[in-house]
């Protein structure tokens, strides 16, 4: 029961697919699918900001200056596309707002499948030159 549970779980979470038998299978994503990510992302993180900036919390812009400092020494792809990644978490957090937090964890988990992808592309593209 517990793989079940998982993996209803990462269907919620727009990983995996189930047909009509039940079978599970995960997705893969269309150049649609990206579309549709970036445009959830323009609605999600201009709003998280805004609540973000008006609550002013300290502690909160300190967490961002220590990840912007860590970015500017990164030198590798899938460090820096990490330490974006918990950029935009940390303003997410920084909002307040538990439930726009849930909603970009939730687009986080499809992006970080897109990026693998994106990475496995630019490594393959850059080695075979």
């Amino acid at each position: 029961m517990p793989v079940r549970e998982a993996l209803v779980i990462l269907e919620r979470e727009g990983l995996v697919i189930f047909n009509r038998r039940g079978t599970a299978r995960v997705r893969t994503f269309t150049l649609e699918d990206v579309r549709e990510l970036g445009v959830m992302r323009l609605v999600l993180e201009p709003m998280a900001a805004r609540l973000a900036a008006n609550r002013g919390d300290a502690t909160a812009l300190e967490e961002l200056a220590r990840n912007l400092a860590n970015l500017r020494r990164a030198r590798t792809l899938p460090d820096i596309t990490g330490l974006d990644f918990e950029y935009h978490r940390l303003i997410m957090a920084a909002s307040g707002n538990s439930r726009l937090s849930a909603s970009w964890e939730n687009l986080a988990s499809q992006l970080r499948v897109v990026m693998r992808v994106f990475h496995q592309a630019w490594e393959t593209k850059t080695l075979s030159v």
